[in-house]
C-alpha cells in the first residue's frame, strides 16, 4: 500500500511541468523575449567554434598561411592530415548547428506570437532565416550531405536525423530560407540594431549560393550563373540598394570603419567581455564579445603562423593589397621597411599577417586580448566580382571585365585596369587571381579553389605545398566523429569517402 502510494506520488510529480524549463510556450511573451531569442541565434558566429577561433584557422591556414610548430590543430588542418575526431572539424560543425537549433526555436516561438508588432516581427523572422540559410549553406559546402532539421526535436529519438539524401535538398532548404528573408528584412538599420542582417545581406547569398551551385565544384544548378546575375544586378546596378566601395582598403579590417558602404554581412565584436583567458579555452568560449584572430597570428604576440611564401609570390610588389594583408621585408618597389605602433620596423625576412590585426594601432602587449575588430564576412567588392564571374561564365566578357576593374581601381589600390578584349579563358584566370589579392586571409580562398573544381584546387595545393590534398577526399570534410557517436541515424558506413 506505501508502496503503490509512493509510486503514485511518484507518477503525478514527473507529469507536472518544471515551471524554470524554458519552452517556446511559456517564453515567448514580450518583445524583449522575441528579440533576445533572435540575438541568441547570432552569438555562435561570435564563439570560440567560429570567428573567435576555430572557424578562421580552418579557413585561412594552409593556402594563404603556414602553421608554426605550436599550433599542431591547424598544422593538421593545413596539412590535410587530420580525421573525423579533429576538434577544428567537430568544433565549427557544433556552432553551425547550434545556430541551427536556436533559429528553429526563434521561428517557431516568434509565429505563434499575436502580441508583437508585426514589422517588428516580419523582421526577426527573416533574420533568423538568415542565419539558419546561412549556416546551411555552410555545412553543405564544407561537410556535404547534411541533417536538415527545421522543427524543435520533441523527444530524445528525434534528434536522430540521417543525413539529407542529395546535397541539393539541402541547398534548396538555404534557398528557402534566403528568399524569406529577402521578403522580411529592411535594406537597413537604425544605428541600435546595426550589424544585423538585411536585405541585402540576403540578396548577395542568393547570388552567391546560385554562383556556388553552378560552379564546377558542385555543379548543381545549370542554370546557376544566370540566377546569380540576377540577383548581383539588384546590387550593383543601383536604385533598391547603396552599396559601394570604400575609398581606403584598410578600413574593411580595422574597427574604425565597421558596417560601412562596402560591408554587406559581418559578425560584430565589441570587446566589452567574453573569453581572454588561456589557450585551450578558446575553442570553447560560448560567448565572446572579442576574437582571438589578432593576436593569434600577430608576430609580436602569440605568432601561431606565418604568411605562406607562396601565397605572397603570388601577388605583384606593386599591388598595395599585398601590404594591407601582410607585413614583409622591403621590396623593389617598397624599399623602405613596414612599420607598426610607435613607429617600430618590422625586421623579420618573412611576412606575416596584418590584415585583422592591431600591431599598427596599439602596443603589442595589448594586442595580447580580444580584439573587438568585426569580420567582414560578405562585402561588396566580393559581389562585383562574382557579379563579374557569373557574366563570363555566361560569355558575357565585355560586361564583366569594368565591374573586375572597379575593385582593382579604388583609390587606396590603383592597380592599371584590365584591358576589355581579353577572351572569356584570360578572364576567368583574372578573376581567380583577382579574387586571391583582394581577399587574402578572409576565408575565402579554399572555398574558391573548391568550387572551382578538382583540377584547379589540386594546382592550387599543389603550388601552396600541401602535397597530401587529394580533392576525391578533401572536397569535404569528414561528418565529426562525436556525431556519428550520438546519433543513430548515422552509421560509420555514412561518412564521406577516405576518413
Amino acid at each position: 500500500m506505501l508502496f503503490s502510494f509512493g509510486c503514485q506520488l511518484e507518477s503525478d510529480f514527473l507529469s507536472l511541468d518544471n515551471p524554470n524549463e524554458v519552452t517556446n510556450a511559456n517564453f515567448f511573451k514580450t518583445r524583449e523575449d522575441a528579440i533576445g531569442a533572435v540575438n541568441a541565434v547570432y552569438t555562435p558566429l561570435q564563439s570560440g567554434r567560429m570567428y573567435h577561433n576555430s572557424y578562421f584557422n580552418m579557413m585561412d591556414v594552409g593556402i594563404e598561411m603556414s602553421p608554426n610548430s605550436n599550433m599542431p590543430a591547424s598544422w593538421h588542418i593545413s596539412t590535410y592530415s587530420f580525421d573525423s575526431d579533429h576538434e577544428t572539424v567537430r568544433n565549427v560543425w557544433i556552432a553551425l548547428y547550434q545556430i541551427i537549433g536556436r533559429a528553429n526555436f526563434a521561428i517557431e516561438g516568434i509565429s505563434k506570437m499575436e502580441n508583437l508588432d508585426p514589422s517588428l516581427k516580419n523582421r526577426l523572422l527573416g533574420e533568423a532565416h538568415f542565419l539558419r540559410g546561412w549556416a546551411y549553406f555552410e555545412l553543405v559546402f564544407n561537410y556535404g550531405r547534411v541533417p536538415i532539421i527545421l522543427t524543435l526535436p520533441q523527444s530524445a529519438g528525434e534528434t536522430n536525423t540521417p543525413r539529407s539524401q542529395t546535397e541539393l535538398e539541402v541547398y534548396q532548404q538555404a534557398i528557402s530560407d534566403f528568399q524569406i528573408a529577402e521578403a522580411n528584412l529592411p535594406v537597413t538599420h537604425s544605428a541600435p540594431d546595426r550589424g544585423r542582417a538585411t536585405k541585402g545581406a540576403a540578396v548577395g547569398y542568393l547570388g552567391k549560393i546560385h554562383l556556388y551551385m553552378a560552379s564546377p565544384g558542385v555543379n548543381l544548378d545549370p542554370q546557376g550563373y544566370q540566377k546569380a546575375e540576377t540577383y548581383f544586378a539588384r546590387l550593383v546596378n543601383g536604385g533598391e540598394f547603396n552599396y559601394r566601395l570604400v575609398p581606403n582598403y584598410i578600413d574593411n579590417h580595422t574597427w574604425f570603419n565597421e558596417n560601412n558602404s562596402e560591408s554587406l554581412f559581418e559578425v560584430q565584436y565589441n570587446n566589452i567581455g567574453g573569453n581572454s583567458g588561456a589557450w585551450d579555452d578558446h575553442d570553447f568560449a560560448t560567448v565572446a564579445e572579442g576574437t582571438n584572430r589578432g593576436r593569434t597570428f600577430a608576430y609580436l604576440v602569440w605568432f601561431n603562423a606565418v604568411m605562406n611564401p607562396s601565397y605572397i609570390a603570388r601577388f605583384k610588389d606593386e599591388d598595395p593589397r599585398l601590404r594591407f594583408t601582410a607585413y614583409g621585408p622591403p621590396t623593389p618597389a617598397h624599399p623602405e621597411p613596414m612599420r607598426v605602433f610607435n613607429n617600430v620596423a618590422y625586421n623579420r625576412n618573412d611576412w606575416t599577417a596584418r590584415k585583422y590585426g592591431r600591431l599598427d594601432y596599439i602596443p603589442a602587449n595589448q594586442e595580447n586580448g580580444d580584439s573587438p575588430i568585426n569580420f567582414r564576412v560578405l562585402r561588396f567588392a566580393d559581389i562585383l566580382l562574382m557579379y563579374a564571374e557569373a557574366l563570363n561564365e555566361q560569355n558575357k566578357t565585355a560586361q564583366a571585365i569594368p565591374f573586375i576593374n572597379q575593385v582593382r581601381q579604388r583609390p587606396s589600390v590603383n592597380m592599371p585596369p584590365l584591358a576589355l578584349n581579353l577572351s572569356q579563358a584570360q578572364t576567368r584566370q583574372a578573376i581567380m587571381d583577382e579574387r586571391l589579392w583582394e581577399f587574402g586571409l578572409e576565408q575565402i580562398r579554399k572555398k574558391d579553389v573548391l568550387r572551382w573544381g578538382q583540377a584547379v584546387a589540386e594546382a592550387e595545393f599543389r603550388i601552396a605545398g600541401i602535397s597530401a590534398f587529394r580533392y576525391n577526399t578533401h572536397r569535404y570534410l569528414p561528418i565529426p566523429l562525436a556525431e556519428i557517436d550520438v546519433n543513430s541515424a548515422i552509421d560509420p558506413e555514412d561518412q564521406n569517402p577516405g576518413y
